[in-house]
């Protein structure tokens, strides 16, 4: 079985504080051998190219759920409590194979993401898959953004996340 999560880089979220609740659980999915890739604003920006309109920042709000290439999940509605009992959300559970496949043929964010991973000595890393570097925080972040999420993660009691 396959567990592949794809989700805004810190650098390319507009809500840092949801990436502070994904980030604390971000070692933890690891350990359910799941695949991380986190969006680049500037790789997207460069794939997208004239089809993104200027001042514009790439950044994933879809919430979409791949099931065995069979049936998918497409909705507003984030998996948390909030959503579930006070957000006005919406979801739809499609069992279609069809649908399924092409859908997924229409997601390739290999090239416009950063690959997370654990190294040897369980330190995270992040890799570009267009020029093979490797990075030892947040990409593209910024020290202040990265400053602020710190504090946030500090700030945020632990039963919120």
């Amino acid at each position: 079985m396959r567990l592949r999560l794809v989700t805004n880089s810190l650098a390319a979220t507009d809500e840092p504080v949801v990436h502070v609740g994904y980030a604390h659980y971000r070692r933890a999915l690891f350990g359910v051998n799941m695949e991380i890739d986190e969006l680049s604003p500037t790789l997207a920006a460069r794939e997208l190219g004239p089809e993104l309109p200027e001042a514009t920042t790439a950044a994933i709000h879809m919430k979409i759920i791949f099931f065995d290439r069979t049936s998918v999940f497409v909705g507003s509605m984030n998996l948390d409590g909030r959503s579930e009992q006070y957000n006005t959300e919406v979801g739809v559970m499609i069992r279609s194979p069809e649908l399924t496949s092409q859908l997924l043929s229409l997601f390739d964010f290999e090239p416009s993401s950063y690959r997370v991973e654990l190294d040897a000595d369980g330190q995270l890393r992040w890799t570009s898959r267009q020029s093979e570097v490797v990075y030892r925080s947040d990409p593209e972040a910024g020290a202040m953004r990265m400053l602020g999420a710190g504090i946030m993660g500090l700030a945020i009691p632990r039963d919120w996340l």
